[in-house]
Order: structure tokens, then C-alpha cells, then sequence
């Protein structure tokens, strides 16, 4: 994952070795000075194949300090292309401190 390293958030990720499967996780440790932060890339998948990219939502939503959230994540599932995921990424939510996302990509087949 890129994402610029502060102390008021841990981004991490592990992709599988044929980057077929993956699962990231954006964790708010503290209150978010930026009124936005910047989009999630994810790196480590193939640019020219196309993925699912959801929320891992079985323990539940996190709280989000936001009116609404991402439409990808309002959505909970969203297609996109390897290339788009690493060069431009998905806009990443608000979150309330102590609060973590879970982010699962698979290559749809």
C-alpha cells in the first residue's frame, strides 16, 4: 500500500505471491489532522487485471468521523483495475480513532 506514513495512522497489507489475493488494513490511532486524507494505492497487483475490491465487514463497520463514507465503501464492493488501484487508489475514509478497515482485493477471474 502507499500511503504516507504519520502517527495518527497505520496502512498495511500483505499480497499473495501470484497477486491474485490480497488483504490491507487502514487503522486510525489517533484524530486525523487533515480534513481529507489522501487515497489508498494499493501496490503489488497485476496493473492490467481487474479486481474486487470489498470491505471485510464481519466484525461489523467502523465508526467514521465523516457525513458520509466513500461511495466504494457505501457500497462495500467495487471493481477496479490493477493500474487504477496503484496509481490513483480508492479515497480513504475518515475514521474515528482506535478504529480499523479491512480491505480484501481478489482478481476476478
Amino acid at each position: 500500500m502507499d500511503y504516507p506514513m504519520d502517527e495518527e495512522y497505520i496502512v498495511h497489507g500483505v499480497v499473495d505471491r501470484n497477486r491474485e489475493n490480497a488483504i490491507f488494513a487502514v487503522v486510525q490511532l489517533a484524530t486525523n489532522a487533515h480534513s481529507q486524507p489522501p487515497n489508498i494505492r494499493f501496490r503489488g497487483l497485476l496493473s492490467h487485471r481487474q479486481y474486487n475490491v470489498q470491505i471485510v465487514s464481519t466484525f461489523g463497520m467502523p465508526n467514521m468521523m465523516q457525513v458520509a463514507a466513500p461511495e466504494w465503501i457505501q457500497r462495500q464492493s467495487i471493481h477496479v483495475i490493477g493500474s487504477w488501484l496503484e496509481h490513483h487508489g480508492l479515497p480513504s475514509p475518515i475514521l474515528c480513532p482506535s478504529e480499523a478497515l479491512l480491505i480484501e482485493v481478489t482478481m476476478i477471474q
